[in-house]
């Protein structure tokens, strides 16, 4: 979704707009660690929005949910959006064009194996361990949704050491998961890094029928650094 904007200040709206925005503004997120942490709550991302919120006058504050309920919740506007979404992964929630962070997706799969993924082909004779909910590619996408009976998704909580432990005892023949996350939990099990997809691009986004969406896309874009004409 585009946003016509004027050029702002990197630091802060004027004070007509600030006083536009709300006080609070409540945003979902999932255990995603290191980009949302539900422990400490110092994700890379939700510290940097936090940031960001406080110069416009805002207090943020993040729920964490499984990723589906999250972006439910978000989506009913129950809650005003979700701190992290790539695309794909809703066709309600509006967010704008400059992303406040990448992630990158990679393959795993046990130590033995020599398995290389190239194109959606790869995946035929693989049985391979995702996130339900999550976004990957467009390609990757669809055959998990087209061909479920050649995988396995799960959801809730913990999915990144859940699907590694699903591929060390043999369940999977291969997982996805996020690169920097995935990280911190390779050297618990016997697995290793594979294929790497391309880098993709994380927005925070939100409840299109909030009347301040605009301005708070606005107040974050500006402070990363762009401005639209």
């Amino acid at each position: 979704m585009k946003f016509v904007v004027a050029t702002l200040s990197a630091v802060t709206l004027s004070y007509a707009q600030a006083q536009s925005l709300p006080e609070q503004i409540t945003l979902a997120a999932t255990d995603w660690c290191p980009f949302t942490c539900a422990a400490a709550q110092n994700g890379k991302v939700e510290t940097k929005l936090r940031r960001y919120f406080s110069r416009l006058g805002v207090t943020l504050t993040v729920e964490y949910y499984p990723w589906v309920r999250a972006v439910t919740l978000a989506e009913q506007g129950d809650l005003d959006g979700v701190v992290t979404l790539s695309e794909g992964e809703s066709d309600v929630l509006v967010h704008g064009d400059v992303p406040i962070h990448y992630y990158q997706d990679c393959f795993y799969t046990r130590q033995e194996s020599d398995w290389q993924y190239h194109n959606i082909n790869d995946l035929t004779d693989m049985k391979l361990g995702s996130v339900d909910g999550y976004s990957y590619s467009r390609e990757i996408d669809s055959y998990i949704r087209d061909y479920p009976r050649n995988g396995a998704q799960i959801s809730g909580v913990n999915t990144v050491p859940r699907l590694m432990g699903m591929l060390e005892s043999g369940n999977v023949d291969a997982i996805i998961a996020e690169k920097s996350i995935a990280q911190l939990w390779l050297p618990t099990y016997k697995i290793q890094q594979s294929t790497c997809l391309t880098e993709q691009p994380l927005y925070v986004a939100f409840n299109p029928n909030r009347t301040w969406v605009n301005l708070a896309i606005e107040g974050i874009e500006s402070q990363l650094g762009y401005s639209k004409r």
